[in-house]
């Protein structure tokens, strides 16, 4: 057996998702899903509690008198690693507050992907008292990979799949014919949606022109993670400032910014080492990121009004070595919400 599915046997459940491809946001966990351990709605939402289901075609449809606030962010806003869709940090932020808390988690999530999920929402939710955002680890993952694509607008999960389909799309199957043969003799990038015929003769035959064609090739326009962050805060401000409602940006927390990991966390990291993904390699440029990271979040936060706090630092200062929270290195189990949902009762 897997062992990580032996010790967390509800992983299976998310590992068995799978995204549906939607306009706009580009993907979403998905819709309608059912089970026993997590089930969506019609959006791809994750609801409360899995009560009466048939009577709530979206997670907008649960009756609540209580003030609405929304969580917003990836995986883990989601919920990824609780047992219970009662146990995610939306359903624990709503028990024993005046506060009813939707789940707009979007799993493998930018924070630009998760803007635009608000946005296209907005008129879902009336008299919006408080939005949470539970974020920051894709945006920074993104950025210390070389396996994203960071020209503008930013990087997002399956971006160059995305990138690669579509431009194959728009291509004749002439030039198809001439790309695949150029990518064999050729190590120049050749913008293949704009290159005219008489252009690419020349590009064969002239070595002049070769040269001239790489020298005037337009550079893309590529992000910084300061671009991103300055970005996506500056549009939650002004969010904040038209509907008049309270936000407040907690950096998610990452295991190996908090503790060292416990003996149950420990060999799931061993086992997750023995697929030898490709992403592993970044956890370390991830670790030595913080400072610096942290600084930033602070620093745009600060100046665009918005609440920071920091969960990791919640919890190195509330957890041991033993204590087990995390189901791999950037989702927590139900005890790991529990403890950040107090934590974020407390702050907001």
């Amino acid at each position: 057996m897997n062992p990580r599915y032996k010790l967390v046997p509800q992983q299976e459940i998310y590992d068995s998702m799978g995204i549906e491809w939607i306009p706009n946001i580009m993907f979403i966990q998905s819709k309608n899903f059912r089970s026993e351990i997590c089930n969506t709605d019609c959006y791809g939402l994750r609801y409360n509690n899995k009560e009466n289901l048939d009577s709530k075609p979206s997670i907008f449809d649960e009756i609540s008198s209580k003030e609405k606030c929304v969580l917003i962010g990836g995986s883990t806003a989601f919920g990824n690693g609780s047992t219970l869709d009662e146990n995610t940090l939306a359903s624990l932020l709503s028990e024993n507050t005046n506060y009813h808390f939707y789940n707009l988690g979007i799993m493998s999530g930018n924070g630009f992907q998760e803007l635009i999920l608000f946005e296209s929402l907005i008129n879902k939710i009336k008299k919006l008292k408080k939005i949470i955002i539970f974020s920051g680890i894709n945006d920074l993952f993104f950025f210390t990979s070389s396996n994203f694509d960071l020209t503008f607008p930013g990087p997002f999960f399956l971006g160059n799949q995305y990138k690669r389909k579509m431009n194959a799309l728009s291509l004749g199957y002439k030039k198809k014919i001439f790309k695949f043969l150029f990518e064999v003799f050729f190590s120049n990038k050749i913008n293949w949606n704009t290159i005219t015929r008489s252009d690419l003769l020349k590009y064969i035959s002239n070595s002049k022109f070769r040269k001239h064609y790489k020298k005037n090739f337009i550079s893309p326009n590529f992000m910084k993670i300061e671009d991103v962050i300055s970005r996506n805060l500056y549009l939650w401000s002004l969010i904040s400032k038209i509907l008049e409602v309270d936000i407040h940006f907690f950096l998610q927390p990452f295991l190996d910014w908090v503790k060292n990991p416990s003996k149950e966390e420990m060999e799931i990291q061993e086992y997750i080492k023995t697929l030898r993904l490709p992403h592993e390699r970044n956890w370390e440029k991830m670790n030595n990121s913080y400072a610096d990271y942290v600084n930033l979040l602070k620093k745009k936060c600060d100046e665009f009004k918005i609440s920071f706090h920091d969960c990791n630092n919640f919890l190195k200062i509330n957890s041991k070595k033993d204590d087990w929270l995390f189901v791999d290195k950037a989702h927590l189990n139900d005890h790991g919400y529990t403890l950040l949902s107090k934590y974020i009762k407390n702050s907001i």
